[in-house]
């Protein structure tokens, strides 16, 4: 999804793991809407704690 992937964008060294030829990875991902599902008022998450969901 494009929110995804700018989401991770944030994060070089996850771009650079998931860029990597040392190991293969899955990310299962939500779809633009289940983003847009989020409530606006929802606090927005730490960088931290979306470092370590990616």
């Amino acid at each position: 999804t494009t929110k995804l992937a700018k989401l991770i964008n944030e994060f070089d060294d996850v771009v650079e793991l998931l860029n990597g030829t040392a190991a293969n990875y899955t990310i299962f991902a939500p779809t633009d809407e289940a983003f847009e599902k989020i409530p606006k008022h929802h606090p927005e998450p730490s960088k931290e704690f979306l470092k370590e969901i990616l």
